[in-house]
This record gives C-alpha cells, sequence and structure tokens, in this order.
C-alpha cells in the first residue's frame, strides 16, 4: 500500500494545496456530476494542473470544476470557487498521521480564490460551500470535519480536517 501525503503539488514537486474533502463508495465522475448539476459549477476557464503524490509516482487530477465569477463584499475583489478531485486506487492511503494511514476512494480540495490572479483567500469557505452543496441532493452522508488530516494552514486559514461525504446506504 503506497501512502499519500493530504496535500497537492505544483508541477514541480512543490507542496501547494491542502486537501479538505475525502468520498467513499464513489468516484469522482459521480461527485462531478452532483457538482455541475448546480448552476453556478462548471469547468474552470483557466487554472494550473495539481498533483498527488503515491510514492515516486504523481496523478494529475481527475477533474477539475469552478464557479462562475462573483464580488465577494468580505475581500472586496472578484472571487470563484475551485474544485479539484483525484480517485486513488485500492492500494493508495491518505496519511493521517504518523502512523495512521485511512483508504478513501476520492479525495479533493476546494478553495474560495481571488480572480483572475488565483490567489487563494479561504480553503474553509470552498470546504463549506461544498459541504452546503451535497447536503441538498439526495443520497450523501455529510460529516464536516469528519476526517483529521493534520494539514493545518493559518493564512489562508485550513483547519486541519476533512470534510468525509459518503453515499447513504438503505437499510434492508
Amino acid at each position: 500500500m503506497s501512502n499519500v501525503a493530504p496535500w497537492t503539488h505544483t508541477e514541480y514537486g512543490d507542496v501547494a494545496d491542502p486537501l479538505n474533502f475525502v468520498f467513499v463508495d464513489t468516484d469522482a465522475l459521480s461527485v462531478e456530476a452532483v457538482v455541475v448539476a448546480s448552476e453556478d459549477w462548471g469547468p474552470p476557464n483557466w487554472g494550473s494542473d495539481q498533483y498527488l503524490y503515491s510514492g515516486s509516482s504523481r496523478s494529475v487530477q481527475a477533474v477539475s470544476l469552478s464557479t462562475k465569477h462573483f464580488f465577494d463584499p468580505e475581500f472586496l475583489w472578484f472571487c470563484r470557487y475551485h474544485l479539484r478531485l483525484w480517485n486513488l486506487s485500492k492500494s493508495d492511503a491518505i496519511l493521517v498521521s504518523a502512523t495512521d494511514a485511512r483508504q478513501f476512494d476520492v479525495v479533493g480540495g476546494a478553495h474560495l480564490e481571488r480572480v483572475p490572479v488565483h490567489t487563494v483567500v479561504s480553503f474553509e469557505r470552498g470546504e463549506k460551500k461544498l459541504a452546503e452543496m451535497f447536503s441538498t441532493v439526495d443520497g450523501w452522508q455529510i460529516t464536516h470535519d469528519g476526517v483529521q488530516l493534520g494539514n493545518m494552514l493559518r493564512s489562508p486559514h485550513n483547519n486541519g480536517f476533512a470534510t468525509l461525504i459518503s453515499r447513504s446506504r438503505a437499510i434492508a
């Protein structure tokens, strides 16, 4: 089993963004279908690829989506929400501490960013936006900050936890 750090990386291997979503019982295309069903989301018109590392191999995101631009009164700037998703193989696990790795089907990072400069202003607002969206769709369970990843940032703020989203299972 390969361990995957809870951070994305640039094409040069530099640490980029923290992961703040984990999904079970699904795949990236199913998550994408829920997101694009919202009138605000679609393919981004620009951005850069980011990667996850598993051992010595790297994988580019399976899905990259963003919202339309809007004026944010808190930051007094035009912003958008941006989401990247990766499918994990059954042999990959996210390293959640020095001694613990957990398996998930899909991992992702969401944030609010200024446009057009692609400056992240909040990871937590991106996480909240996506969690709220999934909470309105039947068939999904959301546990906000359900998994501690230990990838905390002071600015822009990320609390080091990921929201856990899973398919609801019917009780027979």
